[in-house]
């Protein structure tokens, strides 16, 4: 009977051990497949973003009703579109209305 009882218990151990391995290997694949799955670890920079900031601006993103928009925010408290800011196409803010270079983006 002792070494039935160990066989038994080897047998639970193994399974034990396999369960564990594989709910192991279920919580990896998961998680991998969550992070891969937003952005495919690849992120696409905002050029106007990008530009507000590294004028010493703050970027902000605002909600409408048309989705998310970016603002570009500047120290007199003035803000306009981070879009338009880029292109310089706005004259709303002494700071909009500046002439960069133009770009193929409808400021209407």
């Amino acid at each position: 009977m002792d070494k039935k009882r160990r066989n038994i218990l080897i047998i639970v151990i193994i399974v034990l051990l396999l369960i564990a391995i594989l709910f192991s290997i279920s919580i990896l694949l998961s998680t991998n497949s969550n992070n891969d799955s937003t952005n495919n670890g690849y992120e696409i920079p905002d050029p106007s973003k990008d530009y507000c900031e590294n004028n010493g601006y703050n970027y902000k993103i605002k909600n409408t009703v048309n989705g998310e928009k970016g603002i570009c925010k500047f120290p007199d408290g003035s803000e306009c579109d981070s879009w338009s800011y880029f292109c310089g196409c706005t004259n709303d803010s002494r700071y909009c209305a500046r002439q960069y270079s133009p770009c193929d983006y409808d400021c209407k």
